[in-house]
């Protein structure tokens, strides 16, 4: 604060004398008439100046008041610190002989007073700063404390977490171990499963998880070809199809449906087709594989039959029966655990398979290919489920075609029907793993990336999980899936109903849950990623600028009866190739 001369002349004190420049002290020493030498510093200046105005009783004693806040110190500090006894205020006629030395010891007084006022200054402000100081680093202290029990929390949890799940998984195998050895030896053609069936887990509201897609997953694997997409590799290749089994099997599976798709003996003749093995094989094979995986943990057998070249023929139900039980034969043989009758665009195919698969005394499963339009001939699906219960199907849904969310709602569908019949089944469902919200009627067979560009489309991981969560609240308890499937997806529907069947799948010991994996990547940014709430909202890129985001179906609107879709064991000549190439060339310039 500057030294203002009309401040200090209505209220003169030594403590203004403080504030004071050299030239302060002049105009003071002026305006007082005090005699002062040009060739003093500021201190002799200073000390010249007060004796002055103490001789002409200018100054006044200083009042010292204790402000707030004023540290209390005892009496023995005080007296260390402050030694300088106090005095009276000095004035003209305040010394009896005038003398003076009187005045002089006063003015020595007073610049004691003002050095000890100086001295109590500098040591509140040392002491302020110390005490500031301490309140800092215990902060700072208190900060990292905090710190460290978050960590430790954290990490308890984690370890915590993996007990649980290491846990669950070791008790589970313990399970299955006690299983193995209490019961007799199973063998690829040896009797079914001693353990609770099909129905029987599903009355008890137990989820049952099927497998994948094997007919696609062996064609990217070398083993199947597309096309045709017949399961030979059972006797041509059995190493392939057993380690897929095992896969699914690993990933949670409990149903080890046999790869027994388009093996009928029309389908394997179909179109060309020179095979030189029995359908029989083929089907025997797919039994013995199936049950040699099966028996390694909690699975079931399931012998499965598909719609037929003979039915788009415009065969008789005789005929088409006969195709189905022949494939029968070879499930009973070889005691399958039950049947599935899936695949089936038209009702009336599926009733008759279901007719036939029914007479084995087995639980039959019944599935459409179909989305909520209906099959091909426009039978809604409430009313496709209701026929089936009624030809005999115990559990009865959707497998193929279209992708989780559109077959969950024509499940649904089919669940109103039933229920509205006043008749009762048990669902499931088995999509595809391919997102499908452009397809027609017919599904992604109208797609014109099939089936060889349908990667795009593939489901996350963590698309699985919110797929199986819908499905369970949809009650549906028999949940699989179809093309597209690999065993990855399927562990990742095991992972998401961990808490409704009390079992990790074993696969999951090399899969942190919701990405915690992560944690131990060397990248800081990717382990930022080891949370669920990072994964579950992901919306990924396709890394293709270039590409649509949706398709134009290439469905004609044949069916059976259309001569186009009359079957042959003759290969497709080039005559007829160029004809359908015209065909699509019309439907394109039509749509």
């Amino acid at each position: 604060m500057a030294f203002v001369l009309e401040q200090f002349v209505a209220s003169p004190t030594v403590g203004q004398l403080d504030c004071c420049r050299k030239v302060d002290l002049r105009l003071v020493a002026d305006h007082y008439h005090v005699s002062v030498s040009s060739a003093l510093v500021k201190s002799e200046l200073k000390a010249t100046l007060i004796t002055g105005l103490v001789e002409q009783g200018v100054l006044r004693r200083p009042t010292l008041v204790e402000s707030p806040g004023t540290m209390v110190q005892s009496a023995t500090e005080q007296a260390n610190i402050f030694t300088t006894p106090q005095f009276d205020s000095v004035s003209a006629g305040s010394s009896p002989t005038g003398s003076k030395l009187d005045a002089r010891v006063k003015v020595r007084m007073a610049i004691l007073q003002c050095e000890r006022e100086e001295r109590e200054r500098e040591f509140q402000l040392r002491r302020e700063l110390e005490i500031r100081k301490q309140e800092q680093e215990l902060e700072i202290r208190k900060q990292e404390l905090e710190l460290e029990i978050r960590k430790q929390e954290l990490e308890l949890e984690i370890r915590k977490q993996e007990l649980e799940a290491d846990t669950a998984v070791r008790m589970r195998q313990l399970e299955l171990q006690a299983a193995v050895v209490g019961d007799s030896a199973v063998t690829p053609s040896g009797p079914a499963a001693s353990f609770d069936g099909i129905i029987e887990r599903l009355n008890a509201g137990e989820v049952v998880i099927g497998d994948g897609g094997f007919v696609f997953a062996l064609e990217k694997r070398g083993y199947v070809m597309a096309g045709p997409w017949t399961p030979e590799a059972t006797v041509t290749h059995p190493e392939a199809v057993r380690q897929l089994h095992r896969e699914f099997l690993r990933a949670g599976s409990n149903v080890m449906q046999t790869f027994t798709f388009y093996a009928s003996d029309d389908k394997l003749e179909n179109r060309g087709q020179s095979l030189k093995i029995a359908g029989t094989q083929i089907n025997e094979a797919a039994c013995d594989l199936a049950r040699e995986v099966a028996s390694e943990g909690d699975a079931m057998v399931a012998g499965g039959v598909c719609q037929t070249p003979s039915y788009l023929s415009c065969k008789s139900e005789i005929e088409v029966k006969a195709i189905f039980k022949k494939q029968l034969e070879v499930f009973l043989k070889k005691n399958v655990d039950f049947l599935i009758a899936e695949y089936f665009e038209h009702v009336e195919e599926a009733e008759w398979a279901v007719q036939v698969l029914k007479a084995s005394g087995k639980p039959v499963a019944a599935c459409m290919c179909i989305g909520p339009d209906g099959d091909m001939h426009g039978v809604s699906p409430g009313e496709c489920a209701v026929r089936l219960v009624k030809a005999g199907a115990q559990i009865v849904g959707i497998n193929c075609h279209f992708d989780p969310e559109t077959c969950v709602k024509t499940v649904k569908l089919m669940k109103e029907g039933v229920e509205k019949a006043q008749l009762k089944a048990h669902y499931m469902v088995q999509p595809l793993a391919f997102h499908t919200p452009d397809c027609s009627c017919q599904g992604f067979i109208d797609l014109r990336e099939f089936p060889f560009a349908l990667e795009p489309r593939i489901l996350t991981r963590w698309d699985m999980h919110a797929y199986a969560r819908e499905a369970y609240k949809a009650g549906i308890r028999f949940i699989g899936g179809c093309c597209g499937f690999e065993p990855y997806h399927i562990r990742a529907i095991a992972e998401e109903l961990t808490t409704e069947r009390r079992i990790l799948p074993p696969a999951s010991e090399k899969h942190g849950m919701w990405g915690s994996g992560l944690e131990m990547h060397t990248k800081p940014w990717v382990r930022a990623r080891a949370r669920r709430d990072y994964w579950e909202h992901i919306a990924p890129a396709s890394g293709r600028p270039k590409c649509p985001s949706l398709s134009t179906p290439e469905g004609w609107g044949v069916t059976k009866g259309h001569t186009e879709l009359m079957q042959q064991k003759e290969a497709t000549s080039s005559q007829e190739i160029k004809h359908l190439m015209e065909m699509q060339k019309k439907a394109k310039s039509s749509a």
